[in-house]
């Protein structure tokens, strides 16, 4: 089954956008960390249909990269290999080091992961939502109310801490889930 092009964009398969965040300890960076995601000849099919045809990328570390394409174009199937969420079926996929493959469980250690939807646990307060999290990554607690309090003074939500996460909203709700994804410190962030 062939894909149909889009003509108003000419997009048939994913695009890449890249742009590079130089971090502070840039300098300080062993050459092996540079390459942090690495696809190579990625494809997925399910059943007949092939939805990823032998994509290839790699991101650097401090590199933020964009995957742009129309509906169908295999962006959101891209992320779920990446992220270990569906398994590859052809080629090669390194993240933090780890194949996809072989070590599932160190890669999803190594990627935080902001989700599309909403999924913060209403029934416990901001702060809470952050530390349980870490708690999922082997987080002491001690350590990991400390980064919540380090997320939520860089986020802006200090002031709503104790508060409900049905209080929060739409954007004070992305930055939780912006800081959940970070609260275990990953070497690779999927927003």
């Amino acid at each position: 089954m062939g894909r149909m092009m889009i003509p108003a964009c000419g997009l048939e398969r994913p695009q890449l956008c890249r742009y590079t965040v130089r971090p502070v300890h840039w300098a300080a960076m062993d050459a092996s960390d540079a390459e942090v995601v690495a696809a190579r000849d990625l494809v997925k099919r399910y059943g007949r249909l092939t939805a990823v045809d032998g994509i290839s990328f790699s991101v650097a570390r401090g590199e933020c990269l964009g995957i742009l394409g129309p509906n169908g174009a295999g962006k959101t199937t891209t992320i779920r290999m990446v992220t270990c969420f569906s398994p590859v079926t052809a080629g090669a996929l390194r993240v933090a080091g780890f194949d996809v493959a072989e070590d599932a469980r160190s890669v999803k250690r190594a990627v935080g992961l902001v989700p599309q939807e909403e999924n913060l646990d209403p029934d416990l307060p901001v702060a809470r939502n952050l530390e349980v999290y870490a708690r999922y990554f082997d987080i002491d607690a001690a350590t990991a109310r400390e980064r919540a309090g380090e997320l939520l003074r860089f986020f802006g939500l200090s002031e709503k801490a104790d508060d409900s996460v049905a209080t929060l909203s739409g954007g004070m709700k992305r930055r939780l889930l912006i800081a959940r994804a970070l609260v275990s410190e990953p070497q690779v962030l999927v927003l």
